[in-house]
C-alpha cells in the first residue's frame, strides 16, 4: 500500500516561490553540516516514528521519497518536502535502535532584513523568505535561536537499507531518493522580536513559524516588553537526514 504525505505547503500554488531562497534555513543547514558532516536539514521537521502500528508515519529509514534539495549558505543543504507529493515506506517499516549523538546548542540566526522589509543579503529577491516567513512578517523578528537536546542518530547497515528501499521502490518506481539516516532531538526555537511588537502579532508570527517547522505546540511568551520573545518546544523531531539516489547500489 502506498504510504503518502500531502503537506499543507504542497497545496500552495504560488509558483513564484518555487525557486525562492530561505535565508534562515540556509544558515541552519550550515550549522547542521558542521555538527553532523554529510547531513542535510529536513524541513518541515517530522516526529520520529513511534507507536505506529500501521507503519504509515513518515521518517522510516529505507523509505523512498520525492524531495528537492537546496544548498546551504556555505555548506550543507535542505531537503524540503513541502515540494514533495508522496513517500513510500518499506513494508516492515522498522526504525533501528537510536544512538546518542552531538547536540546543537543555542545556535543563533540574526535576521538579515531591515525594518522596512528589505533583505540585506546580496542577490535577494522579494519572494525570498526567512524560515518560510515573508519579509512582511520577518521584519518584526530580531533573531532566532535553536537549541536541540537529547539528539539521537538512526542508522542501519547498507545491505539492510538496500533491501528495504528496493521493496518500497518496487511499489513506487518514480521516487528518486532513499532516506538512509536520520537525526532527531528535542527542538526548542526562541523567536526574539524587535521592541514594541504587540503580543497579538508575536503570537501570529510564532504560529506561522510553528506551522512552517511542522510543530504542534502552542507558542509561549517568555520575553519582556522591551525584549519580547516567544518559545516553541517539540520533542523527538527529525531535523536532519542523509538521502541517496534510488536505487541504492
Amino acid at each position: 500500500m502506498l504510504r503518502y504525505l500531502l503537506p499543507a505547503v504542497a497545496l500552495c500554488t504560488a509558483v513564484s516561490t518555487a525557486h525562492a531562497r530561505d535565508f534562515g534555513l540556509e544558515r541552519f543547514a550550515d550549522i547542521v553540516s558542521q555538527t553532523y558532516p554529510g547531513y542535510s536539514v529536513f524541513a518541515p521537521f517530522i516526529e520520529a516514528p513511534s507507536n505506529d502500528p500501521l507503519h504509515f508515519q513518515s521518517g522510516y529509514l529505507g523509505s523512498v521519497w520525492r524531495a528537492t534539495r537546496e544548498k546551504g549558505r556555505t555548506q550543507g543543504g535542505t531537503y524540503s518536502h513541502g515540494d514533495m507529493g508522496f513517500y513510500c515506506n518499506p513494508n516492515q517499516a522498522v526504525m533501528p535502535t537510536p544512538r546518542n549523538t552531538l547536540r546543537v546548542q543555542d545556535w543563533r540566526y540574526k535576521t538579515e532584513i531591515t525594518l522596512t522589509g528589505e533583505f540585506t543579503v546580496s542577490g535577494a529577491r522579494p519572494e525570498d523568505t526567512i524560515f518560510k516567513l515573508s519579509a512582511i512578517d520577518a521584519k518584526y523578528i530580531k533573531d532566532v535561536t535553536v537549541d536541540i537536546k537529547s539528539a539521537v542518530k538512526y542508522a542501519a547497515p547498507f545491505d539492510v537499507l538496500m533491501n528495504w528501499s528496493n521493496e518500497a521502490l518496487a511499489r513506487c518506481p518514480s521516487f528518486s531518493r532513499v532516506l538512509t539516516s536520520a537525526i532527531a532531538g528535542d527542538v526548542t526555537v526562541k523567536i526574539y522580536f524587535v521592541a514594541g511588537v504587540s503580543a497579538t502579532l508575536q503570537f501570529d508570527i510564532a504560529s506561522k513559524v510553528k506551522a512552517n517547522l511542522g510543530f504542534n505546540v502552542t507558542p509561549v511568551q517568555v520575553g519582556t516588553p522591551d525584549k519580547p520573545a516567544m518559545v516553541l518546544t517539540e520533542g523527538n523531531q527529525i531535523f536532519a537526514v542523509t538521502a541517496m539516489p534510488a536505487p541504492l547500489r
